[in-house]
């Protein structure tokens, strides 16, 4: 068993659920009173900076998680 691409998996996950938190952020703050504060458009473009580079990021990690899973799995079916 590789435990360096469960550990990868385990990390995936945790920064999949904190991208979804973040996008949860922008969604509650659009939507909710937080619109009507004067820094609002600031805020804004700085949460939606902070998911745009997490999810850069993270896709290149997914694509290396995929690598290594189909790695995992070939060695299994020899």
């Amino acid at each position: 068993m590789d435990y360096e691409l469960l550990r990868n998996i385990s990390r995936i996950y945790y920064e999949l659920e904190h991208l979804s938190r973040k996008v949860d952020t922008q969604f509650h703050m659009a939507y909710s009173t937080v619109r009507a504060l004067s820094g609002f458009m600031e805020m804004r473009t700085q949460i939606i900076n902070a998911i745009l580079e997490h999810a850069t990021t993270l896709e290149k990690d997914c694509q290396n998680l995929v690598k290594g899973i189909d790695k995992e799995l070939n060695t299994l079916r020899s």
